[in-house]
């Protein structure tokens, strides 16, 4: 019978095999047709709200979610990921529309 693996390990795995080879095109990136006004434009800002839920998020605040928008934000320069740290209360509040932005 084949040994369990841990979940954390697996998703590490993963991640870093993806950065070691490099993200595929996800159409993020600004295109050819783009002008160099919309190229030369800050990046925007988009926050993705996460609470501690090892090992997607952990208590200081790292995981595999920050790993993540660590390489999309090295990988493109169209969008900024930010993760916002919430409660699973806030998340569902956000989710369900009865918080504001």
């Amino acid at each position: 019978m084949a040994k369990a693996v841990a979940r954390r390990t697996v998703l590490a795995l993963a991640l870093a095999g993806w950065a070691a080879s490099g993200l595929p095109s996800s159409g993020f990136a600004a295109t050819a047709e783009s002008t160099p006004a919309e190229s030369a434009a800050a990046p925007v800002t988009v926050k993705v709200g996460g609470y501690e839920f090892p090992p997607y998020v952990t208590e200081s605040g790292g995981g595999v979610t920050q790993a993540l928008l660590d390489l999309l934000n090295a990988e493109q320069s169209d969008f900024r990921f930010e993760l916002v740290r919430t409660s699973p209360s806030g998340a569902t509040r956000t989710w369900s529309g009865a918080a504001s932005t």
